[in-house]
């Protein structure tokens, strides 16, 4: 088995955790480049680092956050994928040792990419030290199969959607030109991102709390991101305009061979158009015809107009496991009522009074991160 180290700090590893990117083929979620930022913006803990080391090189990184005794996921709704990065299975298995040996009061690994057999492997590591288990789905995120010719997806989508989406084209057409492009450039970037985040405040994220501009935090992570994705070749930001205005964005990223769907927004004073409907095909059609390309990743839940699409889903998945002990049950219990509480309001609430508590709970967030700028200054 590989040795395995617990750090505090990503410095002295980044520079091998970046190398065993390059070799595994992480994606860009998993870089040091990617946790640095999202710590910056987002860290609720300690920053924890475990990794495996083999032949004097790193072979596993596995980014955590230490809260209240309990290593949780360096990752939050902002990390569209969180998973161990490994060189192999054998380096896999040992952060699973590594991190069982370490016998916190328990551990939350949220955000999960794992199959099936990777995670039930990772529940049994954990389970002599972290008895008391929860391994369960989180949420389905859908994929599209990149390689057929387009008239697959023509079949898919069906006769009727065809025909919606013409009348869609020829009402925008009234209005002014539709016309569709690519930006990968670090240059203007910065003001193409600000323009992005007012369209996507537009609408119903903006009402809930949820864009990307609603907190400074979360705005200036993802100006961040984007400028350092740009400055990797990593950056597809696809815009819709009518006539010069932007009015549906989608950020992607593309890494090798694969294009993850990070953000969507449209313009809601054009919402009769169905512009992220638009700005969808438009964005399919070029990716089914760059070679490169061999799959797509809408990554977030399988909502219905996603589905149309797809050609399957993958799970992501929460794993929790406590001590027997009586901080691992009080954090358990915790945890299974949070859980409890949010079934309940997924059955039983409507849609506006969920909306309601979201926002309600973003003001919160918002105040708090308020008082701590002003408590810095």
């Amino acid at each position: 088995m590989d040795a395995t180290f617990l750090h505090s700090d990503a410095a002295p590893i980044e520079r091998g955790w970046a190398e065993l990117c390059q070799r595994s083929g992480a994606s860009p979620f998993l870089w040091p480049g990617w946790d640095r930022r999202w710590r910056s913006a987002f860290a609720r803990g300690r920053p924890r680092y475990l990794t495996a080391v083999r032949d004097d090189r790193l072979v596993g990184v596995l980014a955590l956050e230490e809260v209240g005794g309990v290593l949780r996921s360096a990752a939050n709704e902002h990390t569209p994928v969180f998973q161990p990065v490994a060189l192999d299975d054998r380096a896999m298995h040992s952060l699973a040792s590594g991190l069982a040996t370490l016998r916190p009061v328990g551990i939350k690994l949220d955000e999960l990419q794992l199959t099936p057999a990777e995670s039930q492997r990772w529940a049994a590591a954990l389970s002599p030290a972290l008895p008391r288990q929860e391994l369960a789905v989180q949420y389905r995120s859908p994929y599209l199969d990149l390689t057929p010719d387009w008239t697959v997806f023509e079949q898919r989508l069906g006769r009727s959607y065809r025909k919606d989406a013409r009348r869609r084209q020829r009402r925008a057409a009234e209005r002014g030109e539709l016309s569709h492009a690519t930006w990968t450039s670090p240059d203007g970037l910065t003001g193409i991102m600000d323009t992005c985040m007012a369209v996507e405040a537009s609408g119903w994220k903006g009402q809930q709390g949820s864009a990307m501009s609603s907190r400074t935090s979360t705005r200036r992570f993802y100006q961040d991101l984007t400028a350092w994705l740009a400055a990797r070749g990593w950056l597809r930001l696809e815009l819709l305009r009518l006539d010069a205005a932007i009015i549906a964005f989608e950020l992607h990223v593309q890494h090798r061979g694969i294009a993850y769907a990070v953000k969507v927004g449209y313009d809601d004073a054009h919402r009769d158009l169905g512009p992220g409907s638009i700005l969808t095909e438009a964005v399919t059609r070029r990716q089914v015809a760059d070679p490169g390309l061999y799959r797509a990743e809408w990554l977030g839940s399988d909502e219905d107009y996603k589905l149309r699409w797809a050609d399957g889903t993958q799970d992501r998945v929460v794993l929790e496991a406590y001590r027997a002990s009586v901080g691992g049950y009080l954090w358990d219990s915790a945890s299974r009522s949070r859980r409890q509480v949010r079934s309940w309001a997924q059955h039983n609430m409507d849609e506006s009074t969920v909306a309601h508590l979201r926002s309600a709970r973003s003001v919160v967030k918002r105040s708090r991160e308020r008082l701590r700028i002003g408590r810095s200054a």
